[in-house]
């Protein structure tokens, strides 16, 4: 939920060579971001010696990129909103350019650790920028069964993509290959996002002095979680006292940033619809299922890595993993529907299952090519499951209504109406208008 997106605007579909342009700079967008992340986590050992440090010291690296990483898309939904979206847009890839730059001339410890949190902040808006553009030239609905399945795709294969070029760029030449092919893809997104400019939306005066205050609390929150679960691995946990403290101070500050938010009128984060039942509902499936994919992510690489595969012996696995993916997308946008998000959610939990069965005999013996069709269908059935619960997700928003909490809800009751008809079942609602839907699903509810 980090990545925000639009909801269905009063501006119509572009044309279709357009509205292609758009969605070829969502996937630029989009990839840069997540090739990006994926270089960080998959070549710690690389930066490691590349910098002359060890690969425990380099763990760090990650977690000051994640950190202003999970935080800031908090505060950049009130930004945007205030701002306006062109502006936002602007501002978001020249900064991302910047630090894309910079990444060349990062020679020590010090000087990547600082250029490690930049890059995290600075790809903050990539992902939000990413939906945005994806869903931008669309009609309503076709945001949702389109543009939201293509989206998660991009910005979910981008760290598997990653681990497929990511040997060939590395080589002998250490990281250099990597940060110019970052800052490339930086320079297209420039291009792309002045050539290519969004239509604005109403902005509105929405940041408060007390917003910074618990955007403070919970970036501290964050920060404290994510260096924790980033190192405690790494120092067996329960081995040094700091991270129990560490976990302490994050809980602390979280339950202050609570206390704040519930007793604002204009909140940065609504706690009492985040706490509601159907949110409770999506969030706890969200972590359920990103906890299994987790097996994919870390859990089958990390394997491999103690038994000495080379990176190079996992780009087949790594390439087939992003088509099934892709396939998985496929199959959202034929037959996805508000109604049929149970349906797909357990198509996805018996996939993973067959996965994981497939997996279960697993041996020092195994190597990647014996991977491939259950690690596909792992792939398949990450893409099965994440666009419904996006989609769930925000239909729940557009329906709860105006709130400057959700700025994407924000121009008008009528992406409330719209949601409401399309969460029904509607096929073909009509366009987001404060007048009732006459369709027979609708007269029947």
């Amino acid at each position: 939920m980090s990545a925000p997106a639009a909801p269905p605007s009063p501006h119509p579909p572009l044309p279709g060579l357009q509205a292609v342009a758009y969605m070829l700079a969502a996937t630029v967008i989009g990839l840069s971001q997540g090739l990006q992340q994926g270089f960080v986590s998959t070549s710690l050992p690389q930066i490691a010696g590349d910098l002359g440090i060890t690969t425990t010291s380099a763990a760090w690296l990650l977690a000051a990129y994640m950190i202003p990483r999970a935080a800031l898309p908090v505060l950049l939904i009130k930004i945007r909103t205030q701002y306006g979206l062109r502006r936002f847009a602007e501002l978001g890839i020249i900064l991302y350019a910047l630090v894309a730059l910079a990444s060349l001339w990062a020679v020590d410890f010090r000087s990547a650790l600082i250029l490690q949190f930049l890059a995290g902040a600075a790809a903050a808006p990539l992902s939000t920028l990413a939906f945005l553009y994806m869903l931008e030239p669309l009609s309503p609905q076709a945001k949702m069964t389109l543009g939201l399945p293509l989206a998660m795709t991009v910005l979910m294969t981008g760290p598997t993509l990653a681990r497929v070029v990511g040997p060939s760029l590395i080589g002998d030449g250490g990281m250099t290959a990597v940060h110019v092919t970052g800052l490339g893809m930086a320079l297209v997104s420039l291009m792309l996002v002045f050539c290519l400019p969004l239509r604005p939306i109403p902005r509105q005066k929405v940041i408060e002095p007390l917003d910074f205050a618990s955007f403070l609390l919970i970036g501290a929150g964050f920060g404290g979680l994510i260096v924790a679960f980033v190192m405690g691995p790494i120092y067996n946990w329960t081995d040094v006292a700091w991270i129990g403290w560490l976990l302490a101070g994050a809980a602390l500050s979280l339950t202050l940033a609570v206390v704040v938010e519930l007793n604002r009128t204009a909140p940065l984060l609504d706690i009492r619809w985040l706490a509601s039942p159907a949110i409770l509902h999506l969030t706890g499936t969200l972590f359920l299922f990103r906890l299994i994919l987790s097996e994919q992510s870390a859990g089958a690489p990390r394997m491999f890595q103690v038994l000495g595969v080379a990176p190079q012996q996992m780009t087949v696995l790594f390439a087939v993993i992003a088509l099934a993916s892709l396939m998985g997308a496929l199959a959202c946008i034929a037959w996805m529907r508000p109604t049929r998000v149970p349906a797909f959610h357990l198509a996805a939990l018996l996939l993973i299952a067959a996965g994981a069965w497939l997996d279960s005999g697993a041996s020092v013996l195994t190597r990647p090519e014996q991977m491939v069709v259950s690690q596909a269908l792992i792939g398949f059935a990450a893409m099965l499951f994440m666009p419904p619960a996006m989609m769930a997700g925000l239909l729940q928003a557009l329906a709860k209504g105006r709130n400057t909490s959700c700025p994407s809800s924000s121009s008008s009751s009528r992406p409330k109406a719209w949601a409401a008809c399309w969460g029904r079942g509607c096929s073909t609602p009509s366009p987001p208008a404060a007048r009732p839907c006459t369709c027979r699903t609708c007269r029947s509810s």
